[in-house]
């Protein structure tokens, strides 16, 4: 907004944060030729220069720093007992000091956006010194860092990163000596000032690290029908995409680090699968893992807790319940057919009829070979095969006949229909 903010500290008097009379404890807002402007937020509240406060109630705002491009502020302030923390910087706001430090018991006053405790560990503290945010004209780092907020601990030595959405922080930097501040150039490297060792200044960058595979997807053994999920463990600077492919060829949507299939159909029998990951330094592909499907028994459908199949039996063939889509016309020579249905019967490629194997056994155990004349999907039940068989001359009538399906070695169940 084209103003200068100046960070004040309380003067080792805490009272002081919480008066307009001076400008201890304060964030103070000018105009470049060093009057008050007039939009401040306690302008018509103070007199004289207290009305330059913009902020009050904090105790030693050592650092602050604007976010590129959105203007927002976050000041770091020193605790004086036991926390340290990063505050959103809010025209008019009261961050509680001396009555409040770290979380606040009173809504009155303004809550961190993040704070830690005092310690001598990599999360924990005693004086926050340096803070900038990642927004840089050329990016180095990953995307992870743009927008977030680097701050540094001057007891500890360690710099972390503070996600500005969740409010979360993660380590970046230990071992530095006496840190006191911070700063992110053009360039994108990070700069970061340091008084122990007699004083210096030192840059960060950014080394990138290609993708790879650090854990391959392994071959995968299931039976028809049964869900089959292949996984990959990669490194690598982020962020990462993931590519499977089956048979070297994309898979439309397969984008994570893991691919299901819900269903293993036959036909995925032999197939290889394997993933591209890249980052923006390179592309490693995995090992290709086998998919070996196992073929189950087709299962016949009954009724519900019998063994009377479902089937339809006419010279035409009817719409009902289910909307069937036949692609010859069975009622040419006014033969009975019967349209059984049936789950796990899966041909294979260039597989027609003759693939399968439909008998009928009357009640004396005599043994007829059927003839199927069709193998097709249910529509909208890709579950549901329609298999329809022509009936023999020499079937005995009024009385039950069970029937199998036989296909890749695997016979189904039983069920059964009375002829008339």
């Amino acid at each position: 907004d084209g103003k200068l903010y100046i960070a004040v500290g309380d003067d080792a008097f805490g009272d002081n944060s919480q008066t307009l009379n001076n400008q201890f404890g304060k964030m103070l807002r000018i105009n470049a030729d060093g009057t008050i402007p007039s939009d401040n937020p306690f302008y018509n509240m103070a007199t004289g220069n207290n009305r330059a406060i913009w902020a009050w109630g904090l105790r030693n705002p050592f650092t602050f720093a604007f976010q590129p491009g959105t203007g927002r502020m976050f000041i770091n302030d020193v605790g004086q007992v036991k926390w340290e923390e990063i505050d959103d910087g809010i025209a008019g706001a009261n961050y509680g000091w001396p009555i409040a430090e770290g979380p606040r018991p009173d809504p009155t006053y303004v809550e961190p956006i993040f704070y830690y405790g005092h310690g001598g560990m990599d999360t924990t503290g005693c004086a926050i010194t340096g803070g900038a945010f990642y927004n840089p004209a050329t990016i180095q780092f990953p995307s992870g860092y743009i927008g977030n907020y680097f701050f540094a601990d001057f007891c500890s030595g360690w710099i972390r990163l503070l996600n500005t959405t969740n409010y979360t922080a993660t380590g970046f930097a230990t071992g530095l000596s006496l840190p006191v501040d911070l700063k992110v150039t053009p360039d994108g490297s990070l700069y970061y000032l340091a008084r122990g060792g007699g004083g210096a200044v030192f840059k960060i960058q950014y080394s990138p690290v290609p993708a790879s595979i650090t854990t391959h997807p392994t071959d995968q053994t299931v039976m028809q029908g049964q869900q089959v999920t292949f996984q990959v463990t990669a490194g690598g600077s982020t962020p990462l995409t993931y590519q499977w492919q089956k048979n070297m060829v994309d898979i439309p949507g397969a984008n994570g680090s893991s691919y299901v299939i819900p269903a293993a159909h036959l036909a995925d029998n032999g197939a290889k699968f394997r993933c591209v990951v890249s980052n923006a330094f390179g592309t490693a592909n995995s090992n290709e893992a086998t998919l070996t499907v196992q073929p189950t028994a087709p299962i016949l459908l009954a009724e519900e807790n019998t063994d009377i199949a479902i089937a339809f039996s006419s010279v035409t063939l009817l719409r009902d319940p289910f909307s069937l889509t036949d692609l010859h016309n069975f009622s040419l020579d006014n033969r009975t057919r019967v349209a059984l249905f049936a789950a796990n019967l899966e041909l294979l490629s260039g597989e027609d009829s003759s693939a399968l194997t439909v008998t009928a056994e009357d009640s004396a155990l005599n043994v007829y070979p059927l003839t199927v004349e069709f193998v097709g999907n249910v529509p909208d039940f890709d579950w549901l095969t329609e298999v329809v068989v022509r009936l023999p001359d020499n079937l005995p009538a009024n009385q039950d006949i069970w029937v199998t399906i036989t296909l890749h070695a695997k016979t189904s169940n039983k069920v059964r229909f009375r002829t008339k």
